[in-house]
């Protein structure tokens, strides 16, 4: 079978992979479009091609394959010829967030053209609030979904149940029997002992409602104890400034050139608001703290009754910065557990979803 794959961002990259591999695998002839992030124009749109370019999966860049004059406003033609030259037998896509609902994206595109050209096409919804009506009212065959969660807020944003599957999300499979075993390697290179290593996970500033990462990370610091190590890693897209504050950390501040996935694994506590790190610090097993403040993720917590990471048992939730510190004083636990069986998974996300392309 002939599959036409695509994915914006990295997140998503990450998460149609694993089906990508498996199709491949399976021996079906999967053509994976990856979008750069290195010019003016692709530096927030895109991403994709430099996570399938780590993960050494083989697939085109977007505009090698025709001149797009706006990454987020596709034509027609540029799918059609596509359809043309690849003839599809289906086609797997990404999900990236655009609470706009106007971009018209690779992801986008290819399910529209799908449309057009009578072609089966399956998105893969890896995130609670990464799915949005399109203006367009385009809407794929069938979306493979992360968990209920968010197959429920897909409904109250208006989706079709009856073409929502709850898959899981391939990109968690490697999380089933997954722990820290680099743990001793790097906390020797960070110069931890005995220390509690504290990690603290900036997030990007978004079009409304961006957490207030200045704020909280401040209450971080200040719960911090004489023992305590921290590592901030502020999101690539967030240039606000954070010197002041962690100077109040003085020595306690570690700089590093490990990558966060890499200090993690030497992690004793994970922090953030609702950042992708902070779930898989959980399926690590690693005490992981959700700090929802303000605004955060209001319309996704007013749709799904609550913070996802908190209904699932993955985190334990703080809305203060009295309840940070009283939690930090406290006993923690890894809720990896709990977090795996609400998510399903089982290792097997990535059949499920491939299974879903080939049905």
């Amino acid at each position: 079978m002939k599959i036409l794959a695509a994915a914006r961002h990295p997140g998503p990259a990450e998460s149609i992979a694993p089906v990508v591999r498996h199709l491949r695998e399976l021996g079906h002839a999967v053509t994976l479009i990856g979008m750069r992030n290195d010019t003016p124009e692709t530096l927030v749109h895109g991403g994709s091609a430099t996570k399938f370019r780590q993960m050494g999966l083989d697939h085109i860049e977007m505009t090698e394959l025709g001149s797009v004059e706006n990454v987020v406003s596709i034509e027609d033609a540029y799918a059609d010829r596509l359809f043309e030259r690849f003839d599809p037998d289906r086609v797997l896509v990404g999900c990236s967030v655009d609470a706009t609902g106007k971009r018209v994206a690779i992801e986008d595109a290819l399910v529209a053209g799908a449309a057009r050209h009578g072609v089966p096409s399956i998105q893969l919804v890896e995130a609670w609030e990464a799915w949005y009506a399109r203006e367009t009212g385009v809407i794929a065959g069938r979306y493979a979904v992360l968990d209920r969660i968010t197959r429920d807020v897909m409904g109250k944003r208006g989706a079709d149940l009856d073409r929502i599957v709850v898959t899981g999300n391939p990109n968690m499979d490697r999380f089933t029997n997954a722990t820290p075993d680099q743990r001793e390697t790097v906390r020797k290179s960070l110069g931890v002992t005995d220390e509690r290593l504290m990690m603290y996970f900036g997030q990007a500033v978004a079009r409304r409602d961006t957490p207030n990462d200045p704020k909280t990370l401040g209450w971080v610091v200040n719960a911090m104890g004489a023992d305590d190590r921290l590592v901030f890693s502020p999101h690539p897209r967030d240039e606000r400034e954070y010197a002041s504050i962690l100077a109040n950390a003085g020595n306690r501040l570690i700089q590093t050139n490990l990558t966060s996935d890499e200090v993690l694994h030497g992690a004793d506590v994970s922090i953030s608001h609702y950042s992708t790190m902070l779930m898989k610090s959980s399926l690590l097993d690693i005490p992981s703290i959700s700090i929802i403040h303000g605004d955060d993720i209001y319309d996704l917590r007013r749709e799904a009754g609550g913070s996802p990471m908190t209904i699932l048992g993955g985190v334990y939730e703080v809305n203060t910065s009295e309840q940070l510190t009283e939690q930090l004083a406290g006993p923690l636990d890894g809720l990896s557990v709990v977090l795996k069986r609400s998510l399903s998974v089982d290792g097997a996300a990535a059949q499920r979803v491939a299974d879903l392309v080939l049905s």
